[in-house]
Parts: C-alpha cells; sequence; structure tokens
C-alpha cells in the first residue's frame, strides 16, 4: 500500500500533472471573477452600459459542462436585459445603453458587437430561452443581412464608414452567422459564411505573411495584425468544424503555422500585436497585448482540438504561461481568457447540425406548341 502511494505521488508531481493542476487552478480563479461580476441591479453581466459578451457565453459553457442552473439563470438574465440595447426602428443593437437613448440618436452600431451578440442570443435560444431568443437572433441576422453584408461576400465594419474588408471584423461576423446558421439547419446561410471566408482569403491573404488589410482599392497592404490571423483563424476552425469543407481547415493551418513563426515572441513568451518577416532569419515584431493573446490562446487550443497537432496546443500553453501575473489581476478580461484556458481543456465548439437542404427543382418536360398560322 505504502509503495502505491509513493507512485501516486510520484505521478502528481510530474510536469504534466503539475501544468494540469496550475490550468485548473487559474481556471476557477477565472471562473470567480466572472461570477463576482455579476450585477443584477445593472442587468446582470454589464460593463461599461453593455454586455459582457465573453462573460455570457462562459456562463451558458459552465451550465453545459456542470449543468448548474445559476450560471444559466445568470446567462439568460443577461441577455434579457441585452434586447434594451436593439434599434427597434433601424435594426442591430447599439453599443452602449446611453447610445439607445430616443433623444440622442445614434449609429454606433459595429458589426463586432452585433456579431457577438448575435451568439449569446443565438445560445440563448439553444439553452431553453423561450421564443424571445429566437426571434431576436431572427432580427439580428436580419439587420446583419441587409445592412452589413456584402453580396460578394464578407462584412463590412458598420452601419456607417468605409466598405473595406477587414479580417478581424470578418472572422467574428463570420463566426457569428455560421452559429446562426447551424440553429435554423439554413445550407443557405452556411454557404454564405463559406462565400465569405474564400473572398476575404482570396482578398487579404499573403502567402508567408498572413492576412492583412486592404484599402478602398482592394489592395492588401500594411503589417500582419495578430488579431486578423486569430479571428479568421477561428471562423476557419469553426467553418471546417460545422461544413467540413479541407480548404478551411487548410487555410486555419497555414495561420496556426504562421502564429508561431512569425507573432511568438521568443524572449518575452506570448504572440505580438503585429508581424513582418523580413527574411529567412528576421522578423519585425511589435509589441503584446494582454486581451489580444487570449484570443490566440483560444484559436490555438481549437486548432488543436480539431486537427490533434500538439504544436498548437504547446504554443498556446506557453502564451497563458507568459501572462500568468497578469491573470490575477483581469477583470475587464476574465471572461475572454477564461473562454481560451477552457479550449486547453475542453471544447466547447457547438454540435454538428443536420444540414437542410433545398429541394431540387423539377424539371419541366419541354412541350411541343406549332405556331399558329404555319404548315
Amino acid at each position: 500500500m505504502n509503495a502505491l502511494f509513493t507512485l501516486l505521488a510520484l505521478l502528481a508531481t510530474r510536469p504534466g500533472a503539475a501544468s494540469a493542476a496550475h490550468d485548473a487552478e487559474r481556471l476557477e480563479h477565472l471562473y470567480g471573477v466572472v461570477a463576482a461580476s455579476y450585477d443584477s441591479a445593472h442587468g446582470g453581466f454589464v460593463r461599461d452600459q453593455g454586455p459582457d459578451e465573453f462573460a455570457i457565453e462562459l456562463a451558458f459553457a459552465l451550465n453545459r459542462e456542470q449543468g448548474d442552473p445559476l450560471w444559466l439563470a445568470r446567462a439568460l438574465r443577461t441577455v434579457d436585459w441585452m434586447a434594451a440595447l436593439y434599434d427597434s426602428t433601424g435594426g442591430g443593437f447599439f453599443q452602449r445603453l446611453k447610445d439607445a437613448n430616443h433623444m440622442d440618436t445614434s449609429f454606433e452600431k459595429p458589426t463586432w458587437a452585433n456579431a457577438r451578440r448575435l451568439e449569446n442570443v443565438v445560445e440563448a435560444a439553444q439553452r431553453g430561452g423561450g421564443d424571445g431568443p429566437r426571434a431576436m437572433a431572427t432580427r439580428v441576422a436580419d439587420y446583419m443581412d441587409r445592412v452589413l453584408a456584402d453580396g460578394r461576400g464578407g462584412f463590412v465594419a458598420g452601419q456607417v464608414g468605409d466598405r473595406t474588408l477587414i479580417p478581424e471584423v470578418n472572422g467574428i461576423a463570420i463566426h457569428a452567422w455560421l452559429r446562426w446558421a447551424a440553429l435554423t439547419g439554413d445550407t443557405r446561410k452556411r454557404d454564405f459564411a463559406l462565400k465569405s471566408l474564400d473572398r476575404v482569403w482570396e482578398t487579404c491573404a499573403a502567402k508567408d505573411l498572413g492576412l492583412m488589410r486592404a484599402n478602398e482599392f482592394g489592395e492588401a497592404g500594411g503589417a500582419p495584425k495578430l488579431v486578423d490571423q486569430t479571428e479568421m483563424g477561428r471562423a476557419f476552425v469553426l467553418a471546417a468544424h460545422l461544413a467540413g469543407r479541407q480548404a478551411d481547415l487548410d487555410r486555419a493551418n497555414v495561420l496556426g503555422g504562421l502564429l508561431l513563426a512569425n507573432f511568438e515572441d521568443p524572449e518575452k513568451g506570448g504572440f505580438t500585436e503585429d508581424a513582418v518577416r523580413k527574411s529567412e532569419a528576421k522578423v519585425k515584431r511589435g509589441g503584446r497585448k494582454f486581451d489580444q493573446n487570449a484570443a490566440a490562446v483560444r484559436f490555438l487550443a481549437e486548432l488543436a482540438s480539431i486537427t490533434g497537432r500538439n504544436e498548437y496546443r504547446d504554443a498556446a500553453r506557453r502564451a497563458a504561461t507568459a501572462f500568468d501575473k497578469d491573470l490575477g489581476k483581469t477583470r475587464d478580461e476574465a471572461g475572454e481568457w477564461a473562454m481560451a484556458l477552457r479550449a486547453l481543456k475542453v471544447s466547447d465548439l457547438p454540435p454538428r447540425p443536420d444540414w437542410k437542404e433545398p429541394p431540387r427543382a423539377k424539371e419541366q418536360p419541354r412541350v411541343f406548341r406549332p405556331t399558329a398560322g404555319k404548315p
């Protein structure tokens, strides 16, 4: 018996076990921070007069995992409060509560905010929120389709402003559109998301550099940005998972490889906000940002879960370790980092839907009709 206890003690001290224990400890801390941020007097998971979309997402995820009804109630309560931000006249979500004041008209309804909130509402519809969330999701998706979508594929950044493709914005919007398509099972919605992925890649991808932002003439330029790679990367991973296109998985792998080769900071750890490869041995990198690294960790962890490639998971763990001391201080990014660290532990990718292929139109038989008055 003593030998057994000794063996168990030795296994517990192995690096892998210590890492797993540390991951669990960090996650529990972040869960506690998010739970403490819930304020029932001000709508729930609310900050700066707007919803904390990542905290809502985490609450739904914890309810799925643990079956805790309190997390579900918190998430549904915040989604219900979110309805106050919806513009019933023009459509779409206002950014903050003050923007929804009818005495002070605002067009501050950015695409990224509507997309993230659409995902929250879709999740509420799936988690027993009643008919209200499904109807709200339909209205938000209609606004995105009418105002924010480009018929050629992709989404613009907002109701006003230039119409160029920004990979970061498109990654968030396409990810949400795929979730909406999966909820409805509508292949036309799915196919628009896939068309959008293709257009962003064809317009913005540069070999050995990654996705770059296009100007008004459709020409890609500037330094590749981390947020563009990670948000589009997550959209490619979700598309590969839900629709099964190999091209999407291939493109996600390209972006994952570029994060490791160009964006990972070999000295400080984590990923830099931009990176340009100057030569085989030289890369010019910018600084690091805490929230952007959460998105990078999540993308790489999701990519690892769908490909089984440990180099992505290892890089994600290195980035999380590089920001370890900051995780104890955060509140605003607690939900985002919690979802990122969860992705190292468990896949939060949604179930694959049964796509409803539209019925094929029956070919009408050709009928011979003689021309009147002619022999």
